[in-house]
């Protein structure tokens, strides 16, 4: 196969391969679980693909040099091809499942904090508007060691499942630590996300097990010079949710 020339569009089948493979990157999904398993079908697209366009993906799968697939039969190539496509989606389905918190369901904090810096890159281009809170479990360990950890285990997930429902699909609900939850949400500034905090906090206090959470915000901060990223977003909303603390203690 010739190569193209310089500044010359790739071959069809060419564009066709990294299309097939820019389709199994990961995206991100409802209620903010990374989702790293789409159909594995993706990979063959809506139409059949010709032979050309499976030799080379076969190609690049597998490392091997386009001469090295002329003796597969069209049948072999696409049985080989199915088999990539599976266990393409067994890998994706198992790190979609090593990326979710096995209590709560929300995202492990590296990924989280790795999409989330995904999300400040996104709105950074788009010039749009982006809040982050920080949220901690109040009396966590008194429930344990009143009720058991199986009480605490029940109090995490409700809090979860009260962030996931509450917010929209593609807010981030990432946990991360014992009683530690963050939350990215996109589009809003403070007033918006503090008035939408209030409500689930306020739900929570009025359903089983009354959980109660402290919450701290920060805002993306539109400064050319500052440049947030996710880590100084993330440093700020915890300096909030103390400052807030403290004040609620000089209050009583």
């Amino acid at each position: 196969m010739a190569a193209p020339r310089d500044g010359a569009r790739p071959a069809a089948p060419a564009r066709i391969a990294r299309g097939r493979a820019e389709a199994i990157e990961p995206r991100r999904t409802a209620r903010g679980r990374a989702e790293l398993v789409p159909d594995g079908s993706a990979l063959l697209g809506d139409a059949p693909l010709n032979r050309a366009a499976r030799r080379e993906i076969l190609s690049a799968a597998l490392g091997l040099p386009d001469a090295a697939l002329d003796e597969l039969s069209g049948s072999a190539g696409e049985h080989l091809l199915g088999r990539l496509v599976e266990l393409a989606s067994r890998l994706r389905r198992l790190e979609a499942e090593a990326a979710l918190d096995d209590l709560t369901g929300a995202l492990r904090r590296g990924v989280g904090l790795r999409l989330l810096q995904a999300e400040v890159d996104r709105v950074r281009r788009a010039d749009g508007r982006l809040v982050v809170a920080f949220l901690d479990v109040d009396g966590l360990k008194r429930v344990n060691d009143s009720g058991g950890h199986a009480a605490g285990d029940r109090l995490l997930q409700q809090v979860a499942q009260t962030l996931r429902r509450r917010l929209r699909s593609y807010d981030l609900v990432i946990r991360c630590g014992g009683d530690e939850f963050l939350c990215a949400m996109t589009g809003a500034g403070v007033d918006e996300a503090r008035a939408k905090l209030a409500l689930i906090t306020a739900e929570l206090a009025s359903s089983a097990g009354h959980p109660a959470v402290s919450v701290g915000l920060a805002e993306l901060d539109e400064d050319p010079e500052r440049l947030d990223d996710a880590a100084s977003l993330v440093q700020r909303a915890d300096a909030a949710l103390y400052r807030s603390r403290a004040s609620r203690r000089l209050a009583r």
